[in-house]
């Protein structure tokens, strides 16, 4: 859950949301990772409000605090997005409902 948290929020904004690089040194790093990611920058301001609620799940520091993968396809995001998504999409959601992933 964790990795998709990083791949969304990658996609939505064309970066991670910490690198080593942008600090001084590990321990600065590592002190940061510890904190929740914040989406206060201003590319975040057209993202939804679904999705950002999903990222912060997703990208909880606690592990016991992310979603299970069925958690976050009963989302109001991911619920939304179904209902927009054609048919095709639907057999994959269906699929994905049914399974544990």
């Amino acid at each position: 859950i964790w990795s998709l948290g990083l791949s969304l929020h990658f996609m939505a904004i064309g970066k991670l949301p910490r690198r080593l690089g942008d600090f001084q040194d590990l321990s600065a790093f590592s002190a940061a990772v510890l904190k929740p990611v914040k989406f206060n920058e201003p590319e975040w301001d057209p993202i939804d409000e679904s999705f950002k609620a999903i990222l912060r799940r997703c990208l909880a520091v606690e592990k016991a605090a992310r979603p299970a993968s069925m958690e976050l396809l009963q989302s109001a995001f991911f619920e939304e997005l179904m209902e927009s998504e054609n048919e095709d999409n639907d057999d994959l959601i269906a699929v994905c409902r049914t399974r544990s992933i």
